[in-house]
């Protein structure tokens, strides 16, 4: 079966069903999803930057598919978009 994996800030578990576990379900796809609160690209929120997570959130779980969501909390705290890449 295919996995899924989502890692993204506190937005990517907002709301029932997420994104995520829609397009799971519509695809017959198992999936697992980790947010971290506050957190970004560059910005370190709850647990550091989503580089800090790459390994637990997402090699741990070793997807077929890999989804990222975010930017949010980069552009919050004064990233322009073109130095958040």
């Amino acid at each position: 079966m295919t996995v899924l994996a989502l890692l993204g800030d506190s937005i990517a578990s907002m709301g029932s069903p997420t994104f995520d576990s829609i397009m799971a379900a519509r695809l017959g796809w198992t999936q697992t999803t980790t947010s971290l609160s506050a957190a970004g690209y560059v910005t370190a929120g709850v647990g550091g930057p989503f580089s800090n997570a790459v390994a637990a959130a997402i090699i741990a779980h070793n997807p077929d598919v890999v989804m990222l969501e975010g930017g949010i909390n980069d552009t919050n705290r004064g990233y322009a978009a073109g130095g958040v890449q």
